[in-house]
């Protein structure tokens, strides 16, 4: 458990000294007392990807129950994911067998892994979604083309170089330039 909390102050500490914060940088919230057991606490913080995955690595060992999610493991070292992945293996298969069942009972799919039962589920879900105009089907066509119009047609300027093009490519000017992102101003 003091490892954990360590390595938590040690992830805060890392990320005030390098500026990295969730408004400019790939973060997850971290659960200090983990959700899947103590459930929605407030308390918690900022990770980076990587780290939020390590602590969570930390979680699973310090309170014997797998907090790892699949997309946690590509960011773990080995020896740390060899010493978790017993406890990950166990939550895996019981919830790939759970999961699966009940998906199969309430016909959110209908053949489990095949292109078949795929393709299947994406045709009665897409009528599904038509016919309850939900998903991209809140709106029409023609209003979908005119917000995306709408959206594009808007313009930012940097305010330490002065460049002006739309938010999504200033963004990348930005931080290829080595510029805070929030230095801008829309302008159009």
């Amino acid at each position: 458990m003091e490892t954990y909390y360590a390595y938590l102050r040690w992830c805060t500490d890392f990320n005030e000294r390098n500026l990295i914060d969730p408004a400019h940088d790939k973060m997850e919230w971290n659960h200090t007392l983990p959700q899947c057991i103590f459930g929605d606490q407030p308390i918690g913080q900022w990770l980076t990807l990587k780290q939020h995955a390590i602590a969570s690595a930390l979680q699973t060992l310090a309170f014997n129950r797998c907090t790892i999610c699949a997309w946690h493991v590509q960011h773990l070292p080995d020896p740390l994911w060899e010493k978790c992945k017993p406890l990950f293996s166990v939550k895996a298969a019981k919830g790939g067998a759970t999961g699966g069942k009940t998906n199969v009972e309430t016909g959110h799919i209908y053949q489990i892994a095949t292109p078949e039962g795929c393709k299947q589920g994406g045709h009665t879900q897409g009528r599904k979604n038509v016919e309850s105009k939900t998903g991209m089907f809140k709106r029409t066509f023609e209003e979908l083309s005119a917000k995306s119009k709408e959206i594009q047609a808007r313009r930012f300027q940097c305010l330490v170089t002065g460049y002006i093009t739309s938010a999504s490519a200033l963004t990348r000017y930005q931080r290829a330039k080595g510029i805070d992102t929030s230095l801008r101003i829309q302008i159009k």
